[in-house]
């Protein structure tokens, strides 16, 4: 079985780079599994960078704290205007599927995006390195490191 283009479903030879359908570029599953810290650069603000262990058995939350209420998110956006950028206090949630991290949209107001496409609510969308993810009005870019 070849590399299945994560953007059109095409599927491409092993030795693939790029998906010969739509051009874009082919993720390995091996590469997938040895990276293992998630960052999150948070777009128009200097030096800020959530950092999480990717996740495998457990998920991370993002979204935004509130004064009314004690919870807090894993990966919290309130310190960045999330309230005022269209964050929902359980905007999102980073988790483990197929072998590999996933984002899924838990039914905020304002829409998750990647890469400019709309996540359909409770849907798990694969995150890759360089992905762009857009909770409300604010954009964060996804980086896997090796510990």
């Amino acid at each position: 079985m070849g590399i299945v283009c994560r953007i059109c479903a095409t599927e491409n030879t092993d030795d693939t780079v790029v998906c010969r359908q739509c051009g874009a570029e082919l993720q390995r599953p091996d590469a997938l599994r040895s990276k293992k810290e998630l960052e999150l650069q948070l777009q128009g603000y200097e030096n800020v960078v959530f950092k999480v262990e990717a996740p495998v058995y457990e998920g991370y939350i993002i979204g935004r704290s509130d004064e009314t209420s004690d919870y807090r998110p894993d990966i919290d956006l309130a310190a960045y205007g999330g309230r005022d950028q269209g964050i929902s206090r359980r905007h999102a949630a980073l988790v483990y599927y197929h072998g590999a991290t996933h984002l899924v949209d838990l039914n905020s107001v304002n829409g998750t995006f990647v890469n400019g496409t709309r996540l359909g609510p409770e849907t798990a969308y694969e995150l890759l390195h360089g992905d762009t993810i857009r909770l409300g009005n604010l954009s964060l870019r996804v980086l896997y490191t090796d510990n």
